[in-house]
């Protein structure tokens, strides 16, 4: 019995400790499932566009050209969407964000990252909005918090296994009074969601904690983790660009013809690489990439992600694994329920404690 009561002090002082951040981290979490989807329809004029019927895109250059005259900043990179209707959105050399009719070269608004729902909800989830230059100081802070969320949910699955008759603590029985009714909702929901929380959580660490959780991933699978190649480095100085973006962005792409472009990276000031971001077939989430030479087109340097080792392949999983974009629109919804259950835990948790207290 007293071996049972100190997993429970664990488990009640762990979950004291990370209450205020599993509610600001699950509602978050939860919201940004479909924040992009909320603020295209709050505000279409910036985020939807109208494909005409011969949905021909206008070509890179005026595109440019157009979005650098409307704020007198060279453009850093351009997201491409693979949907008809939506705007591309792009970002200055500055900082600044913008969004542009693909087929007009129209720029639609120019805003700060945190002004969308979306970037002040991520900004909230992964760093709790306090930003210092390019350093975020509290990313640490919410990293230990998703921690202690992990170690509270395998504790919490221990108290539900040690004891006999585990399949029997497996049902709800709303019949039986409030205070039962909630321990069995607690625990039993608990036990059925452990397991994909947990990989949830984890898998959001590996954005902070990377150099950690992918030698957890390297142990686990038996193997190497493949990083992104450097940026290869030109020593040519010309003068003049001898190709168009068009056909420079065009000729790059027929190094992976079969591959979808996802973003472009324009090189900095006083430099000639661009590198194109794309998604190949049999990826979830783009992790491949091309290297060319804006001055003549050359490709310098190609990484296919798509043939990675199956240890690279589960790393670069992570990121449709965490938003749940990666098996359709019901599993998206899943995702977003998984997102609020925490909710859950703190209510039911919060009420036994005041119980048990008080009563």
């Amino acid at each position: 019995m007293l071996h049972k009561n100190f997993f429970r002090q664990i488990h009640l002082a762990l979950a004291c400790c990370v209450c205020v951040f599993l509610i600001v981290l699950s509602v978050t979490g939860a919201l940004l499932v479909y924040a992009k989807d909320i603020q295209a329809w709050w505000s279409p004029h910036y985020w939807l566009v109208e494909p005409p019927n011969k949905s021909q895109l206008i070509d890179y250059d005026q595109l440019l050209e157009n979005a650098e005259k409307a704020y007198s900043q060279p453009v850093s990179y351009l997201s491409i969407e693979s949907q008809r209707d939506k705007a591309w959105q792009g970002r200055f050399l500055d900082g600044k964000y913008f969004n542009v009719n693909p087929y007009t070269a129209q720029v639609l608004v120019i805003y700060d990252y945190t002004d969308t729902l979306y970037g002040f909800t991520l900004y909230l989830h992964r760093w709790l909005l306090w930003q210092q230059a390019d350093d975020y100081p509290l990313r640490n802070l919410v990293s230990t918090a998703v921690l202690l969320f992990i170690i509270l949910c395998l504790v919490g699955l221990y108290l539900w296994a040690k004891p006999a008759k585990r399949l029997k603590r497996l049902r709800i029985k709303p019949h039986k009074n409030k205070r039962i009714f909630y321990y069995q909702l607690h625990s039993v929901i608990g036990v059925y969601l452990t397991i994909p929380l947990v990989l949830i959580a984890f898998s959001g660490l590996t954005f902070n904690w990377s150099k950690q959780t992918s030698a957890v991933i390297e142990f686990i699978t038996r193997g190497p983790i493949e990083a992104r190649a450097a940026s290869p480095q030109v020593t040519t100085a010309e003068s003049n660009r001898q190709l168009s973006w068009q056909k420079a962005i065009s000729q790059a792409m027929q190094s992976m013809p079969d591959a979808q472009l996802q973003r472009i990276y324009f090189a900095k000031p006083d430099e000639q690489v661009v590198m194109l971001r794309v998604k190949n077939p049999g990826e979830f989430h783009p992790y491949s990439y091309i290297w060319f030479n804006q001055l003549t087109g050359e490709v310098l340097q190609t990484q296919n992600a798509s043939i990675a080792n199956v240890t690279t392949q589960i790393w670069n999983f992570r990121y449709p694994f965490h938003i749940g974009n990666f098996a359709g629109p019901l599993l998206q919804f899943f995702w977003f329920i998984l997102g609020l259950s925490p909710l859950l835990f703190v209510f039911t948790g919060g009420y036994l404690f005041i119980k048990r207290k008080c009563f």
